[in-house]
């Protein structure tokens, strides 16, 4: 007869990205990121990650170059896959991110702590394409009406940008537009937005309220971008540039 010892596989971190953009990069407080590898559970959950430091046996944990170490907040864990919150209250600087799961198996990562990572998500979440976004018209007589800016659908599955109407006299029309890494300090001096190289107003920067890491911005769309059709957007956070993506105006 012979004994074996049977090693449970081990977590294999291979990549951290933003979970809006896919980009690689530093890690900004609150922001919204996407870890993919191998064993990091032997099943799929979900959480809020507001409030769900564990799912499934996984952990994350940052360690920051003061020694602190803080949780991340958990909302998905597969065994390919991690969505967490980077959480606040970590100093800016190297640091480690460590995953542990279930079976007593751990990886640490180094990583750099910054204050802003812009990404916006796309309306078929690849982090390519037309935005993730709403249009909001208000009249003259002070209704108003949003729409998304994209449709998705068919087979294959793709998704378009919606043509904007900017034309109708008397009217202001904004978009809202969805991200994460970006909500920074809330200094609209430092955040800047053109379309189709046009320069747009920025009425808001900060965090959308219903989800942990989702940030918003809104933007004024003048009138004078009428019949340009389909153009790039592209949002610019304190210097630091955020993926490209597409509006269609009408």
């Amino acid at each position: 007869s012979q004994q074996f010892v049977i090693q449970p596989p081990a977590v294999v971190v291979q990549s951290i990205v933003n979970a809006a953009s896919y980009a690689r990069g530093g890690l900004a407080p609150d922001e919204f990121v996407s870890l993919f590898g191998s064993a990091f559970s032997t099943q799929s959950a979900a959480g809020d990650a507001s409030r769900t430091q564990q799912l499934a046996g996984v952990t994350v944990t940052l360690y920051d170059n003061l020694g602190a170490a803080v949780p991340a907040g958990l909302s998905f864990v597969s065994p390919t896959q991690i969505n967490l919150v980077v959480p606040e209250g970590v100093a800016a600087g190297s640091a480690h991110l460590v995953v542990a799961n279930g079976t007593g198996q751990s990886s640490a990562s180094g990583v750099s702590l910054v204050g802003v990572v812009p990404g916006l998500f796309t309306a078929d979440a690849s982090g390519t394409g037309p935005a993730a976004a709403f249009a909001t018209v208000l009249n003259p007589d002070n209704t108003s009406r949003s729409d998304p800016a994209f449709q998705c659908g068919g087979i294959p599955f793709v998704c378009v940008a919606l043509p904007i109407d900017v034309s109708v006299p008397g009217s202001q029309v904004y978009l809202t537009l969805y991200g994460t890494g970006l909500r920074g300090n809330g200094d609209l001096s430092n955040v800047s937005v053109t379309i189709g190289g046009t320069p747009v107003k920025v009425t808001y920067r900060g965090a959308q309220s219903s989800y942990a890491g989702l940030d918003q911005v809104n933007v004024e769309l003048p009138p004078s971008l009428a019949g340009q059709g389909q153009l790039i957007l592209q949002l610019t956070v304190e210097g630091i540039a955020a993926n490209p993506v597409q509006v269609a105006i009408k």
